[in-house]
């Protein structure tokens, strides 16, 4: 297998045409392949950019280590937009300042997560987020709940694959631990 050169969401999509049937991920004892990895990556790439939800938009990710953080993650990627990783363990509190600093448009998150977030608080999601993005933990679509009508939006790269995506555009947003003070936002890029 040849390594995939480019940007980051590229790697999957060259795995999947050379080896689609190959083994990429064991969780639960379940195995997917590149293939399946890929499709479904693809299916929620296109579901986020028909939402305005591509084109360098930050999405955040609050998913357990499951093959829905893979999936999203590359389905992220793929649409455009810029994954903003978000430790499922941190506290409700935490996830929201995080969420408004980086100014995320929706977020990806299973049911148990929504209903912790929003315990103690007014409103349902973090200010500004527009969709959630729904895992129920088992591999099935994510079920889309629009908070907000999306932005007027049209992406100039049209549907998925990272088609046109520069190396040097934002891919992903994570925050260090916070051990000497305050945590910092890293933003790592395609390339």
């Amino acid at each position: 297998m040849r390594l995939a050169t480019g940007v980051l969401s590229e790697i999957l999509t060259s795995h999947a045409k050379d080896a689609p049937d190959r083994p990429a991920l064991a969780f639960d004892e379940k195995q997917y392949s590149y293939g399946q990895i890929h499709n479904a990556a693809t299916r929620l790439a296109r579901t986020l950019q028909s939402a305005g939800l591509g084109d360098g938009r930050r999405i955040g990710l609050l998913l357990p280590n499951s093959a829905d953080f893979l999936i999203s993650l590359f389905g992220i990627l793929n649409a455009g937009s810029c994954a903003v990783l978000l430790n499922p363990l941190l506290h409700p509190r935490e996830v929201l300042a995080f969420a408004e600093d980086s100014e995320i448009a929706a977020i990806c998150l299973t049911r148990e997560q929504a209903t912790r977030l929003s315990e103690g608080q007014h409103e349902t999601s973090p200010p500004g987020v527009e969709h959630l993005l729904l895992f129920d933990g088992r591999g099935a679509e994510p079920k889309i709940e629009r908070l907000v009508e999306p932005m007027e939006t049209t992406s100039r790269h049209g549907i998925c694959a990272g088609a046109g995506l520069s190396p040097e555009r934002d891919a992903m947003t994570i925050y260090t631990s916070g051990t000497t003070g305050a945590p910092n936002r890293v933003v790592l890029s395609h390339g």
